[in-house]
Protein backbone atom coordinates (compact mmCIF):
# COMPACT_ATOMS: atom_id res chain seq x y z
CA UNK A 1 0.00 0.00 0.00
CA UNK A 2 1.17 3.59 -0.61
CA UNK A 3 2.50 5.43 2.45
CA UNK A 4 0.09 7.72 4.32
CA UNK A 5 1.83 10.91 3.23
CA UNK A 6 0.89 10.23 -0.38
CA UNK A 7 -2.76 10.66 0.54
CA UNK A 8 -2.08 14.37 0.88
CA UNK A 9 -1.82 14.58 -2.92
CA UNK A 10 -4.61 14.36 -5.52
CA UNK A 11 -4.99 10.89 -7.17
CA UNK A 12 -3.30 11.98 -10.43
CA UNK A 13 -0.22 13.34 -8.61
CA UNK A 14 -0.16 10.28 -6.36
CA UNK A 15 -0.19 7.93 -9.35
CA UNK A 16 2.60 9.84 -11.09
CA UNK A 17 4.77 9.83 -7.95
CA UNK A 18 4.32 6.07 -7.54
CA UNK A 19 4.88 5.33 -11.23
CA UNK A 20 7.99 7.51 -11.54
CA UNK A 21 9.22 7.38 -7.96
CA UNK A 22 12.81 6.50 -8.89
CA UNK A 23 13.29 9.61 -11.02
CA UNK A 24 11.40 11.83 -8.57
CA UNK A 25 13.41 10.53 -5.61
CA UNK A 26 16.70 11.01 -7.45
CA UNK A 27 15.91 14.63 -8.30
CA UNK A 28 14.65 15.28 -4.76
CA UNK A 29 17.84 13.77 -3.31
CA UNK A 30 19.96 16.03 -5.51
CA UNK A 31 17.90 19.01 -4.42
CA UNK A 32 18.42 18.18 -0.72
CA UNK A 33 22.17 17.74 -1.19
CA UNK A 34 22.42 21.05 -3.00
CA UNK A 35 20.42 22.83 -0.28
CA UNK A 36 22.58 21.36 2.53
CA UNK A 37 25.73 22.38 0.71
CA UNK A 38 24.60 25.98 0.45
CA UNK A 39 26.37 28.40 2.84
CA UNK A 40 24.36 30.47 5.32
CA UNK A 41 24.68 33.56 3.21
CA UNK A 42 23.65 32.26 -0.14
CA UNK A 43 24.07 34.14 -3.37
CA UNK A 44 20.85 34.85 -5.33
CA UNK A 45 22.17 32.70 -8.16
CA UNK A 46 22.27 29.63 -5.90
CA UNK A 47 18.66 30.12 -4.89
CA UNK A 48 17.73 30.47 -8.53
CA UNK A 49 19.32 27.06 -9.17
CA UNK A 50 17.39 25.53 -6.24
CA UNK A 51 14.10 26.96 -7.48
CA UNK A 52 14.89 25.73 -10.98
CA UNK A 53 15.32 22.18 -9.66
CA UNK A 54 11.96 22.43 -7.91
CA UNK A 55 10.32 23.59 -11.14
CA UNK A 56 11.95 20.71 -13.05
CA UNK A 57 10.67 18.12 -10.56
CA UNK A 58 7.12 19.49 -10.65
CA UNK A 59 7.24 19.82 -14.44
CA UNK A 60 8.35 16.22 -14.87
CA UNK A 61 5.51 14.98 -12.68
CA UNK A 62 2.94 16.90 -14.67
CA UNK A 63 4.47 15.75 -17.95
CA UNK A 64 4.10 12.14 -16.82
CA UNK A 65 0.52 12.83 -15.75
CA UNK A 66 -0.48 14.41 -19.05
CA UNK A 67 0.72 11.29 -20.86
CA UNK A 68 0.50 12.88 -24.30
CA UNK A 69 2.41 10.13 -26.05
CA UNK A 70 2.93 6.78 -24.42
CA UNK A 71 4.90 4.09 -26.22
CA UNK A 72 2.58 1.48 -27.72
CA UNK A 73 4.42 -1.21 -25.77
CA UNK A 74 2.78 0.17 -22.60
CA UNK A 75 -0.61 -0.97 -23.90
CA UNK A 76 -1.34 -4.67 -24.24
CA UNK A 77 -4.81 -4.75 -25.79
CA UNK A 78 -7.13 -3.37 -28.47
CA UNK A 79 -10.72 -2.52 -27.55
CA UNK A 80 -13.62 -3.42 -29.88
CA UNK A 81 -16.96 -1.72 -29.27
CA UNK A 82 -19.78 -4.24 -28.86
CA UNK A 83 -21.91 -2.04 -26.62
CA UNK A 84 -23.81 -0.21 -29.37
CA UNK A 85 -25.76 -2.90 -31.22
CA UNK A 86 -22.94 -4.45 -33.24
CA UNK A 87 -24.35 -7.93 -32.51
CA UNK A 88 -27.78 -6.91 -33.80
CA UNK A 89 -26.79 -7.05 -37.47
CA UNK A 90 -28.46 -9.87 -39.42
CA UNK A 91 -26.57 -13.01 -40.46
CA UNK A 92 -22.89 -12.51 -39.56
CA UNK A 93 -22.38 -9.56 -37.19
CA UNK A 94 -19.03 -7.74 -36.86
CA UNK A 95 -18.20 -9.06 -33.39
CA UNK A 96 -15.01 -10.83 -32.37
CA UNK A 97 -16.98 -13.96 -31.49
CA UNK A 98 -18.68 -14.12 -34.90
CA UNK A 99 -17.75 -12.28 -38.08
CA UNK A 100 -14.51 -10.70 -36.81
CA UNK A 101 -12.83 -13.82 -35.42
CA UNK A 102 -9.96 -13.68 -37.91
CA UNK A 103 -8.95 -10.08 -37.29
CA UNK A 104 -9.12 -10.76 -33.56
CA UNK A 105 -6.68 -13.65 -34.11
CA UNK A 106 -4.42 -11.49 -36.27
CA UNK A 107 -4.36 -8.79 -33.62
CA UNK A 108 -3.08 -11.29 -31.08
CA UNK A 109 -0.78 -13.31 -33.34
CA UNK A 110 0.85 -10.51 -35.31
CA UNK A 111 1.14 -7.84 -32.63
CA UNK A 112 0.91 -9.74 -29.35
CA UNK A 113 -2.04 -7.56 -28.38
CA UNK A 114 -5.00 -8.93 -26.49
CA UNK A 115 -8.49 -8.26 -27.83
CA UNK A 116 -11.12 -7.01 -25.41
CA UNK A 117 -14.68 -5.79 -25.93
CA UNK A 118 -16.79 -2.96 -24.61
CA UNK A 119 -19.87 -4.88 -23.49
CA UNK A 120 -23.54 -3.99 -23.61
CA UNK A 121 -24.43 -1.53 -20.92
CA UNK A 122 -20.93 -0.06 -20.77
CA UNK A 123 -20.30 3.53 -21.85
CA UNK A 124 -17.26 4.80 -23.71
CA UNK A 125 -15.08 6.85 -21.37
CA UNK A 126 -11.56 8.24 -21.49
CA UNK A 127 -10.71 6.30 -18.35
CA UNK A 128 -11.64 3.05 -20.08
CA UNK A 129 -10.13 3.90 -23.48
CA UNK A 130 -6.86 4.98 -21.88
CA UNK A 131 -6.00 1.37 -21.10
CA UNK A 132 -5.87 0.36 -24.76
CA UNK A 133 -3.52 0.71 -27.72
CA UNK A 134 -6.39 1.34 -30.16
CA UNK A 135 -10.18 1.47 -30.33
CA UNK A 136 -12.35 -0.11 -33.05
CA UNK A 137 -15.80 1.48 -33.43
CA UNK A 138 -18.27 -0.28 -35.74
CA UNK A 139 -21.69 1.13 -36.54
CA UNK A 140 -24.70 -0.65 -35.08
CA UNK A 141 -28.26 -0.74 -36.50
CA UNK A 142 -31.67 0.39 -35.22
CA UNK A 143 -30.53 3.60 -33.56
CA UNK A 144 -28.28 1.67 -31.18
CA UNK A 145 -25.13 3.52 -32.25
CA UNK A 146 -26.10 7.07 -31.40
CA UNK A 147 -23.25 7.97 -29.09
CA UNK A 148 -23.70 10.31 -26.15
CA UNK A 149 -21.91 13.65 -26.14
CA UNK A 150 -19.63 12.46 -23.33
CA UNK A 151 -18.71 9.37 -25.35
CA UNK A 152 -17.81 11.41 -28.42
CA UNK A 153 -15.69 13.75 -26.33
CA UNK A 154 -13.95 10.80 -24.68
CA UNK A 155 -12.96 9.39 -28.07
CA UNK A 156 -11.68 12.76 -29.29
CA UNK A 157 -9.63 13.23 -26.13
CA UNK A 158 -8.27 9.71 -26.59
CA UNK A 159 -7.16 10.58 -30.13
CA UNK A 160 -5.71 13.82 -28.83
CA UNK A 161 -3.46 11.80 -26.53
CA UNK A 162 -1.94 10.08 -29.58
CA UNK A 163 -4.04 6.90 -29.67
CA UNK A 164 -5.64 5.34 -32.76
CA UNK A 165 -9.31 4.86 -33.67
CA UNK A 166 -10.79 2.83 -36.53
CA UNK A 167 -14.37 3.77 -37.49
CA UNK A 168 -16.37 1.43 -39.72
CA UNK A 169 -19.74 2.45 -41.18
CA UNK A 170 -22.04 0.75 -43.71
CA UNK A 171 -24.47 1.46 -46.57
CA UNK A 172 -26.29 4.83 -46.24
CA UNK A 173 -23.91 5.85 -43.45
CA UNK A 174 -25.58 7.29 -40.36
CA UNK A 175 -28.99 8.14 -41.81
CA UNK A 176 -30.87 4.83 -42.19
CA UNK A 177 -29.30 3.38 -39.03
CA UNK A 178 -29.94 6.47 -36.87
CA UNK A 179 -26.29 6.65 -35.87
CA UNK A 180 -24.08 9.69 -35.31
CA UNK A 181 -20.59 8.53 -36.24
CA UNK A 182 -20.22 11.55 -38.51
CA UNK A 183 -20.15 13.75 -35.41
CA UNK A 184 -16.86 12.01 -34.66
CA UNK A 185 -15.43 11.46 -38.15
CA UNK A 186 -16.04 15.02 -39.38
CA UNK A 187 -13.62 16.33 -36.75
CA UNK A 188 -10.90 14.48 -38.64
CA UNK A 189 -11.82 15.50 -42.18
CA UNK A 190 -14.10 12.61 -43.17
CA UNK A 191 -17.86 12.13 -43.60
CA UNK A 192 -19.86 8.96 -44.26
CA UNK A 193 -22.31 9.67 -47.10
CA UNK A 194 -25.95 8.62 -47.35
CA UNK A 195 -25.45 6.21 -50.26
CA UNK A 196 -24.25 2.75 -51.26
CA UNK A 197 -21.48 1.89 -53.74
CA UNK A 198 -22.07 -0.97 -56.19
CA UNK A 199 -20.41 -2.38 -59.36
CA UNK A 200 -20.72 -0.47 -62.63
CA UNK A 201 -23.55 -2.61 -64.06
CA UNK A 202 -25.70 -2.52 -60.91
CA UNK A 203 -29.35 -1.46 -60.97
CA UNK A 204 -31.50 0.07 -58.26
CA UNK A 205 -32.87 -3.32 -57.14
CA UNK A 206 -29.31 -4.40 -56.36
CA UNK A 207 -29.01 -1.56 -53.88
CA UNK A 208 -31.97 -3.02 -52.02
CA UNK A 209 -30.51 -6.53 -52.01
CA UNK A 210 -26.87 -5.89 -51.08
CA UNK A 211 -27.40 -5.77 -47.32
CA UNK A 212 -28.38 -9.46 -47.21
CA UNK A 213 -25.00 -10.51 -48.66
CA UNK A 214 -21.77 -11.39 -46.83
CA UNK A 215 -19.56 -13.14 -49.42
CA UNK A 216 -16.58 -11.60 -51.27
CA UNK A 217 -17.80 -13.19 -54.52
CA UNK A 218 -21.25 -11.61 -54.22
CA UNK A 219 -22.38 -9.81 -57.36
CA UNK A 220 -22.86 -6.74 -55.17
CA UNK A 221 -19.25 -6.71 -53.92
CA UNK A 222 -16.88 -4.08 -55.30
CA UNK A 223 -13.16 -3.74 -55.79
CA UNK A 224 -11.27 -1.01 -53.98
CA UNK A 225 -7.87 0.09 -55.18
CA UNK A 226 -5.11 2.41 -53.93
CA UNK A 227 -5.56 6.05 -54.88
CA UNK A 228 -3.18 6.94 -57.70
CA UNK A 229 -2.41 10.62 -57.22
CA UNK A 230 0.43 12.92 -56.34
CA UNK A 231 -0.01 12.08 -52.66
CA UNK A 232 0.59 8.36 -53.08
CA UNK A 233 4.01 8.72 -51.51
CA UNK A 234 2.87 10.55 -48.39
CA UNK A 235 3.79 8.86 -45.14
CA UNK A 236 0.29 7.75 -44.21
CA UNK A 237 -0.44 6.07 -47.54
CA UNK A 238 2.95 4.41 -47.69
CA UNK A 239 2.28 2.70 -44.37
CA UNK A 240 -1.34 1.78 -45.01
CA UNK A 241 -0.89 0.59 -48.59
CA UNK A 242 2.26 -1.48 -48.21
CA UNK A 243 1.60 -4.76 -50.04
CA UNK A 244 -1.99 -3.76 -50.87
CA UNK A 245 -2.99 -4.00 -54.54
CA UNK A 246 -6.75 -4.43 -54.37
CA UNK A 247 -9.34 -5.38 -51.82
CA UNK A 248 -12.96 -6.51 -51.92
CA UNK A 249 -15.71 -4.84 -49.94
CA UNK A 250 -19.48 -4.90 -49.75
CA UNK A 251 -22.35 -2.74 -48.50
CA UNK A 252 -20.14 0.33 -48.30
CA UNK A 253 -21.10 3.96 -48.38
CA UNK A 254 -18.80 6.50 -49.99
CA UNK A 255 -16.80 9.08 -48.05
CA UNK A 256 -16.42 12.81 -48.39
CA UNK A 257 -12.77 13.62 -47.64
CA UNK A 258 -11.53 17.15 -46.88
CA UNK A 259 -8.00 18.50 -47.03
CA UNK A 260 -7.41 17.51 -43.40
CA UNK A 261 -7.56 13.84 -44.38
CA UNK A 262 -6.23 11.69 -47.19
CA UNK A 263 -8.10 9.17 -49.34
CA UNK A 264 -6.46 5.75 -49.12
CA UNK A 265 -8.63 3.50 -51.31
CA UNK A 266 -11.32 4.28 -53.88
CA UNK A 267 -13.89 2.14 -55.62
CA UNK A 268 -13.13 0.82 -59.09
CA UNK A 269 -13.65 3.14 -62.06
CA UNK A 270 -17.26 3.18 -63.22
CA UNK A 271 -18.77 2.17 -59.89
CA UNK A 272 -22.44 3.04 -59.51
CA UNK A 273 -23.49 5.00 -56.45
CA UNK A 274 -27.10 4.85 -55.34
CA UNK A 275 -28.86 7.01 -52.77
CA UNK A 276 -32.00 6.01 -50.87
CA UNK A 277 -35.40 7.60 -51.31
CA UNK A 278 -37.05 7.74 -47.89
CA UNK A 279 -40.49 6.31 -47.26
CA UNK A 280 -42.38 9.35 -45.99
CA UNK A 281 -40.45 11.43 -43.49
CA UNK A 282 -38.86 8.57 -41.58
CA UNK A 283 -35.65 6.61 -42.05
CA UNK A 284 -37.27 3.69 -43.89
CA UNK A 285 -36.08 3.21 -47.48
CA UNK A 286 -38.74 3.16 -50.20
CA UNK A 287 -36.32 2.57 -53.07
CA UNK A 288 -32.90 3.61 -54.39
CA UNK A 289 -32.08 5.92 -57.26
CA UNK A 290 -28.81 6.28 -59.13
CA UNK A 291 -26.76 9.16 -57.81
CA UNK A 292 -23.62 9.04 -59.95
CA UNK A 293 -21.03 6.82 -61.58
CA UNK A 294 -17.31 6.96 -60.93
CA UNK A 295 -14.53 6.14 -58.53
CA UNK A 296 -15.33 7.34 -55.00
CA UNK A 297 -13.44 7.24 -51.68
CA UNK A 298 -14.12 4.18 -49.53
CA UNK A 299 -11.30 4.44 -46.99
CA UNK A 300 -9.58 7.55 -45.65
CA UNK A 301 -7.16 8.52 -42.90
CA UNK A 302 -6.93 11.76 -40.98
CA UNK A 303 -3.87 14.00 -41.04
CA UNK A 304 -4.83 15.49 -37.67
CA UNK A 305 -4.88 12.33 -35.57
CA UNK A 306 -4.68 8.58 -35.89
CA UNK A 307 -8.21 8.07 -37.17
CA UNK A 308 -9.23 5.87 -40.11
CA UNK A 309 -12.75 5.79 -41.59
CA UNK A 310 -14.01 2.87 -43.67
CA UNK A 311 -17.34 2.98 -45.51
CA UNK A 312 -18.31 -0.66 -44.99
CA UNK A 313 -17.62 -2.97 -42.05
CA UNK A 314 -18.00 -6.16 -44.13
CA UNK A 315 -14.50 -5.52 -45.50
CA UNK A 316 -13.03 -7.35 -42.48
CA UNK A 317 -15.46 -10.26 -42.16
CA UNK A 318 -13.62 -13.59 -41.90
CA UNK A 319 -14.36 -14.63 -45.49
CA UNK A 320 -12.99 -11.36 -46.86
CA UNK A 321 -9.85 -11.50 -44.73
CA UNK A 322 -9.17 -15.13 -45.68
CA UNK A 323 -9.72 -14.71 -49.43
CA UNK A 324 -6.26 -15.17 -51.04
CA UNK A 325 -7.29 -13.23 -54.15
CA UNK A 326 -7.48 -9.94 -52.28
CA UNK A 327 -5.39 -8.03 -49.79
CA UNK A 328 -7.97 -7.42 -47.06
CA UNK A 329 -5.83 -9.19 -44.50
CA UNK A 330 -2.76 -7.13 -45.35
CA UNK A 331 -4.81 -3.95 -45.20
CA UNK A 332 -6.01 -4.78 -41.69
CA UNK A 333 -2.47 -5.56 -40.55
CA UNK A 334 -1.24 -2.23 -41.94
CA UNK A 335 -4.08 -0.31 -40.33
CA UNK A 336 -3.52 -1.92 -36.95
CA UNK A 337 0.21 -1.23 -37.07
CA UNK A 338 -0.42 2.42 -37.93
CA UNK A 339 -3.02 2.82 -35.19
CA UNK A 340 -0.92 1.38 -32.37
CA UNK A 341 2.32 3.14 -33.32
CA UNK A 342 2.69 6.36 -31.36
CA UNK A 343 3.15 9.64 -33.22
Amino acid sequence: MPPDWLKLFPPEIREAIIKHRVLALLLTFLLILWTIALPTKTAPLDWIIVLSLVVIIVGLLFEFISNKQVPASHFKAVLFDEAHGQDEWLYIPPTIGRGYKRIAELTTQQYNLQVEVLKKGEAISLEKLGKYAAFVLIIGPKGLCSLEKDELEAIMNYVGQGHGVLILSTYTGDWHHEANLNKLAENYGMVFNNDVVLPKDAVSQDASGQHFEDEPDSKYAILAQPVEDEGIQDAIKKQLLEGVRQIKTLSSCSLTVTNTATTVLCSEIGSTIFEPEPLGRGIAIARYREKEKGSVPLIAASKNGKVISIGGWKIFLDKFVDDPNYDNRRLYENILRWLVTTR
